[in-house]
Order: C-alpha cells, then sequence, then structure tokens
C-alpha cells in the first residue's frame, strides 16, 4: 500500500483497516507481516511530508487452489479529525491460472415463506453451505458451515448484519446462537461482490443423524429459515 500526502502540511496516515477478499464467495484471505514485511504503521505514529509518499508491505496468504481468483482489497481509511471512515475498494487476480467459479447469488431462489435447503441461495441473498461434522467424542460434535451475504446494491454494505439459531430434530431444539462477523466490527462487502465467513458450534451426539434446522435474522428483523440433514 501506498499512502501520497497531497496536502500542503504533514499529514498523519489514516487509521486503515484492511481485508482482503477472493474469488466469487469473498473468502477472506490471511493477512501476515514478517521481517521483509513490516505491515502498517501503528496508528498515529507516522508522518509523511507534503508530496510524501509512505510505502507498507503486507502479506497475504490464500490456499493453493484459489490461484488466480478475483481478489478484492477493502480499505476502510479514517483521516486524522474525521470521525467518519471511507471505504476503498480495489481489484485484481491472485497470480496464476483461474479457478472455477462458484455459483453467483441469484434472486431466483426459493419463495418466501417456504425452507431454503442448505447450499442454496434465498431471495435476500444469504446461503448457508451444508453442515460438515467431525466423530463424537462423548461430548457433542465439532460443527463449521459457511455464511455468505451477497451485497447486490452499488453502495457498500456495513458488516453482515446476521445472527443465526441452529435447531435440531422435528422439535426444533436450540443448540446454538451465534452472531457471525468478517473480522472487525462494522467491515463492509463492497458493491455487487459477496463476502463469506466460516461458522463453528457444537451439536450433540443425538442429534445426528436427523433434521437440521438454522434461522438466520437480520438486521430490520427479515428472517430466512435454512433446513437439511445431518448424516
Amino acid at each position: 500500500m501506498k499512502f501520497t500526502n497531497r496536502a500542503d502540511h504533514i499529514a498523519k496516515l489514516p487509521h486503515t483497516a484492511l481485508t482482503v477478499r477472493y474469488g466469487d464467495e469473498g473468502r477472506a484471505a490471511t493477512l501476515f507481516t514478517g521481517a521483509a514485511l513490516p505491515g502498517l504503521p501503528e496508528r498515529g505514529t507516522a508522518r509523511v511530508k507534503p508530496g510524501g509518499t509512505l510505502t507498507a508491505d503486507i502479506g497475504v496468504a490464500v490456499p493453493a487452489p484459489a490461484a488466480g481468483a478475483r481478489a478484492t482489497v477493502t480499505a476502510e481509511v479514517t483521516k486524522e479529525g474525521m470521525a467518519q471512515a471511507e471505504n476503498l475498494f480495489f481489484e485484481g487476480n491472485l497470480p496464476g491460472h483461474a479457478p472455477a467459479t462458484s455459483p453467483a447469488f441469484s434472486s431466483t431462489g426459493p419463495a418466501a415463506g417456504t425452507t431454503v435447503p442448505l447450499g442454496t441461495w434465498s431471495k435476500s441473498g444469504l446461503r448457508l453451505s451444508p453442515i460438515s461434522l467431525t466423530q463424537g467424542d462423548g461430548r457433542g460434535r465439532q460443527a463449521q458451515l459457511e455464511l455468505s451475504v451477497a451485497n447486490n446494491t452499488a453502495d457498500p454494505k456495513t458488516g453482515m448484519n446476521i445472527s443465526l439459531r441452529v435447531l435440531s430434530g422435528d422439535a426444533l431444539r436450540q443448540i446454538a446462537s451465534i452472531t457471525p462477523s468478517l473480522g472487525y466490527k462494522d467491515a463492509p462487502i463492497a458493491p455487487h461482490r459477496t463476502a463469506t465467513t466460516l461458522i463453528r458450534f457444537t451439536i450433540p451426539d443425538t442429534a445426528v443423524p436427523g433434521p437440521i434446522t438454522v434461522e438466520t435474522s437480520a438486521t430490520g428483523g427479515t428472517r430466512t429459515t435454512f433446513g437439511g440433514t445431518l448424516r
């Protein structure tokens, strides 16, 4: 990242929150620093003279299958003396050959008032992957799924703003309540892009095999019900 001071006075480097997402589903890359990658300076510690430029080198790690995928870099920048952050989005491709793409969000999902199968997009732009399980140890099974949120507008979407209730069996016994995030509070989703996050929780051994239901609640009160089967 390069920061250029275009003002006529010495300026502090703005506070910058950085995220990198890759692929059509917008999975998060891992940012890292090291001896040759010092990363961003601590807040308020760097100053740049008029016309000067400061360069910050930051490492980005992604899984090998992500080679060639689209990468969206989001910089949430708060300038000195400003309370409101500015969202900046940059895009390019990761090195390598482009992988096969995943199904993109489609508004032709199941009608409202129905249970959406896990792995399918809802009309509101949500998708929950099928749930994967580890072997039980008598205290329950570790479970995980991915939540994808599509921002199908021309403006940034502030955070996921979704909470989940996981319910097991036909009696809909609540076994988990989760509020996922994108790494830090209110991290934005770029316009016309999707963000995906991994969610982990524990499922009782007695719930497997059997039906599983996940209810999502969005800010504003919209609810969507997803259903599947644990095996």
